[in-house]
């Protein structure tokens, strides 16, 4: 087995690949809204968080 070892990735390239991630992330959500696939992020956003019954005391 060969095994590969990955240096430090600098901040640019950090950058870089960080705006690619963000980019894919909401050309995927245009294109689920836009098939009308249920359950899309831009849905979630809009639900009313729910608190479960089995909490924890503070």
């Amino acid at each position: 087995m060969k095994v590969i070892r990955v240096g430090t990735i600098s901040a640019s390239r950090s950058t870089k690949i960080a705006d690619l991630v963000d980019g894919m992330e909401d050309r995927l959500v245009a294109e689920c809204e836009a098939k009308g696939i249920a359950g899309n992020s831009s849905e979630r956003k809009q639900v009313e968080g729910v608190e479960p019954d089995d909490q924890a005391p503070e």
